[in-house]
């Protein structure tokens, strides 16, 4: 195994022509993703109803204004047959209306809760997005090592036949290859079915078939030197976090729904005017006007605003014990967010180290296969040690990008200028110097090399 074969499988993912349409950037991905996601579509469209709640509530507070108009003929025993014609405007206006009151003040909370839902989605799908991205790459990743991995293996059984049909090696040898080569092929397969599955996922947020990404560069700094400690680590995702933020809103509505409820207890008054005018044949005719003062007392009404009373407060209850979950939750989650993210580190450089002991491991066990000293199966170990390690590498530099958006998330700060941070470290194989395939018209393979 030569060292720039290392380095090029530690650089480059699996380079494939679009089929449809081509993303050659993350920022591309999302743009797309932020047009056509449903999910996103479906939150914004309700953002739009939540909207309403307010001129809704706050419509029982304003002037309620009607007209009625009729015409039409009466029959009387005594009076005998009349006709009739009349019309009324009237305005009734609320004076107080407990009941509607909180529910104004409820649907103020309603609202922000319905904004901060909106921002959680926005939020959501720029984390889909990229680790929708980083899957694609980390599967890519995964089958460029597997491949050549199979091919290594593949060098190495012919090696082993062509010894064996001079007689140098016993036929255990052949077979223990052609062993390690069949199962380089099953991970080859399934690393490609990886490749697609992941596809699938960026296909779903953009509505677009989507084959050619970007790869991270080597020059990726990975390093803890920014994180926070523990404490404080959550202390801002507690102060910042959405989700906590939603559930505060929804046990502050919860017990303003208890205040509404025990508002049915309360009398209301209104203020009512009209002005109409009246024609009846036995009646005075002409206009009229008309005002009054409405007074309106709950006495009895069979138990329903105790039960409603009752049921606000078990709600309340329960959005209380939601917002306690969802502290625990988040406490948790960065706790272990940024252990990992700890863990990452430390990760990425033993592997890197790991490699390079692979790979000198790798030549020790074939100069000694060479003399004699080690046989086949040492050296398909090392092999296999070695192609393992470069795959163990790349997932924890990956797993590091994704824990990194997730802390961002938790803490309620990921945004676009994320993305476009992100995509500046991503870049097309060919500008890596890596040796990359592209599939002619004709169907052969053409390699370009960036010089």
């Amino acid at each position: 195994m030569h060292k720039p074969l290392v380095i090029s499988l530690l650089c480059a993912g699996l380079s494939l022509s679009a089929l449809s349409a081509q993303a050659e950037s993350l920022i591309e991905v999302y743009e797309m993703a932020l047009k056509q996601d449903p999910q996103l579509r479906s939150a914004e469209a309700e953002r739009q109803a939540s909207a309403e709640i307010i001129p809704q509530r706050k419509a029982d507070l304003l002037p309620n204004i009607n007209g009625t108009a009729g015409i039409g003929n009466a029959d009387y025993d005594r009076a005998g047959d009349f006709d009739f014609k009349n019309y009324e405007l009237s305005l009734t206006q609320p004076l107080f209306n407990r009941s509607s009151w909180y529910a104004l003040k409820q649907g103020k909370i309603e609202d922000q809760a319905a904004a901060i839902k909106l921002e959680i989605a926005r939020q959501d799908l720029i984390s889909r997005v990229i680790t929708a991205y980083i899957e694609v790459l980390r599967s890519k990743s995964q089958l460029s090592a597997t491949e050549a991995e199979e091919a290594a293996i593949k060098r190495r059984l012919e090696q082993a036949q062509a010894q064996y049909d001079v007689g140098l090696v016993a036929v255990t040898d052949v077979e223990e290859a052609k062993a390690s080569y069949q199962r380089a092929q099953v991970a080859r397969i399934q690393a490609a079915n990886a490749v697609d599955t992941s596809l699938e996922a960026l296909e779903r947020l953009t509505n677009t078939v989507v084959t050619q990404v970007n790869d991270l560069k080597k020059s990726y700094p990975i390093t803890d030197t920014d994180y926070l400690s523990l404490d404080d680590g959550v202390d801002k995702s507690i102060k910042n976090n959405l989700n906590i933020a939603y559930a505060d809103t929804n046990y502050r509505a919860a017990k303003m729904g208890v205040t509404i409820s025990e508002s049915g207890h309360y009398p209301t008054v209104g203020l009512n005017l009209s002005h109409g005018y009246t024609k009846n044949e036995s009646t005075i005719d002409g206009d009229y006007n008309k005002i009054s003062l409405s007074v309106s007392v709950p006495l009895y009404s069979g138990g329903a605003v105790s039960s409603k009373v009752r049921q606000a407060y078990a709600t309340a209850n329960q959005y209380e014990a939601d917002y306690d979950d969802a502290l625990r939750e988040i406490r948790q989650q960065t706790r272990t967010l940024l252990r990992n993210l700890q863990t990452n580190v430390a990760t990425v450089t033993a592997q890197d180290l790991t490699i390079k002991a692979s790979d000198t491991a790798l030549k020790a066990t074939e100069a000694g296969y060479e003399v004699g000293t080690r046989n086949v199966v040492d050296v398909l170990d090392a092999e296999q040690n070695l192609y393992q390690s470069i795959r163990d590498y790349a997932n924890a530099r990956y797993d590091y990008v994704a824990n990194q958006v997730k802390l961002k998330q938790l803490q309620g700060a990921l945004s676009v200028s994320d993305i476009r941070e992100l995509d500046g470290w991503l870049t097309p194989l060919s500008e890596q110097g890596v040796e990359k395939k592209s599939t002619g018209k004709n169907g052969t393979d053409k390699k370009s090399k960036k010089q």
